[in-house]
């Protein structure tokens, strides 16, 4: 969103939906514990998946049916789940590391 200078600010009604999205999606933060979040990687893969889904693949009224990332002129289509989950990063976006960090070497024993 521009302000009328055409300085970019962030309002907190976008923040909010986010934040409401991240309570009700991921099903250890839906419940009142975070017993089901064993490993602070797997509920930290698990945010991510919901985010990149939220920004997307799920369109908003408010944004005339578009999805966020849509309308920040990120992408011009609406993304399939199927098409999210077997996207392939170029490897000029992936950083490189003799050692894969901790977290992915967690998500990848659990899945």
């Amino acid at each position: 969103m521009l302000t009328t200078q055409g300085t970019p600010t962030i309002t907190t009604a976008y923040i909010e939906r986010l934040n409401a999205t991240f309570r009700a999606r991921p099903a250890p933060l839906t419940r009142r514990g975070r017993a089901t979040a064993h490993r602070c990687a797997t509920l930290t893969a698990g945010m991510w998946a919901v985010g990149v889904a939220y920004n997307c693949c799920t369109p908003h009224r408010s944004l005339g049916g578009q999805t966020p990332a849509q309308a920040a002129g990120l992408t011009d289509h609406r993304w399939t789940m199927q098409e999210l989950l077997t996207y392939r990063a170029p490897l000029s976006m992936v950083q490189h590391q003799e050692r894969p960090p901790t977290w992915l070497r967690e998500v990848r024993r659990a899945a």
